[in-house]
C-alpha cells in the first residue's frame, strides 16, 4: 500500500512537461542577416528560434561571450537539444565574432547565436565580414545582448527590443518590438508564447 501524497507538494502532469518542451513557432526568419536583439528575456527567445531550427533539422551554433554564460539545463528545459547543438566559449566580443567568421565559413549551420555583454561593440569592418558571410551562405547570424545598449554598426540589418509579460501557468509572452529593419519597416511586432526555466526568466 504506497503512502498518501502530502498536500503540499505541488504535482505536475507529465502532459505539461512534454508542452513545455515543444519549440515555440516564430515568425523571425534571420537567414542571409545579421541581427541584434536586446533586452530582457533575448536568451529565451534566442531558445526558441534555436528550438525551432532544430525541429526542422537544422543546426546551430551559440557563441557565448559573457561572463554569465547561459545555463545548459535551461536551455534543455526550453526545448533545445543539445546534444545537437555546438556550443563556443569566447573572452570577449572579438573573439566571438573570429568564431563565427570560422563557423560561418564552414557552411554547417543555419543559424549562430553570439550572446555578448551589455555595451560590447563589433567593428564595421567585422560586422562587413558577418554579414557577407551570412549572405553567401544563407546563414542567419543573431547578436543578442541583455541590456539596453545597442550594439553600433551600420552593417546590423535588423534590431529588435525584447520585452515579456508573464502569462498564465508560469509562461511569459516574449515580445520583439522592431526598431529598425532594412528589409521591412519599424514598430513591426512579433510575438512569442514561451516557457521560461528559472534560469532564464
Amino acid at each position: 500500500m504506497s503512502a498518501p501524497i502530502p498536500n503540499d507538494i505541488r504535482l505536475v502532469r507529465a502532459s505539461d512537461l512534454e508542452q513545455s518542451r515543444r519549440p515555440a513557432k516564430s515568425t523571425i526568419d534571420l537567414t542571409g542577416r545579421l541581427a541584434h536583439f536586446r533586452g530582457v528575456a533575448t536568451t529565451t527567445l534566442a531558445a526558441v528560434l534555436t528550438a525551432r531550427m532544430q525541429a526542422a533539422g537544422q543546426t546551430v551554433a551559440w557563441i557565448s561571450a559573457t561572463e554569465d554564460v547561459v545555463y545548459p539545463p535551461d536551455l534543455a528545459a526550453a526545448g533545445v537539444d543539445l546534444r545537437a547543438l555546438d556550443f563556443v566559449f569566447a573572452t570577449d566580443a572579438l573573439q566571438a565574432v573570429r568564431a563565427a567568421e570560422h563557423l560561418l565559413r564552414s557552411r554547417a549551420f543555419a543559424l549562430i547565436i553570439v550572446d555578448l555583454e551589455d555595451g560590447a561593440g563589433i567593428s564595421d569592418a567585422a560586422q562587413g565580414r558577418l554579414l557577407r558571410l551570412a549572405r553567401n551562405g544563407e546563414v542567419g547570424v543573431l547578436c543578442i545582448s541583455h541590456g539596453d545598449r545597442p550594439l553600433r554598426g551600420s552593417m546590423i540589418s535588423l534590431r529588435g527590443l525584447v520585452s515579456r509579460e508573464r502569462t498564465a501557468g508560469g509562461r511569459y509572452h516574449v515580445r520583439v518590438r522592431i526598431t529598425r529593419d532594412k528589409q521591412g519597416g519599424p514598430g513591426v511586432r512579433s510575438g512569442e508564447d514561451c516557457y521560461a526555466p528559472t534560469g532564464m526568466r
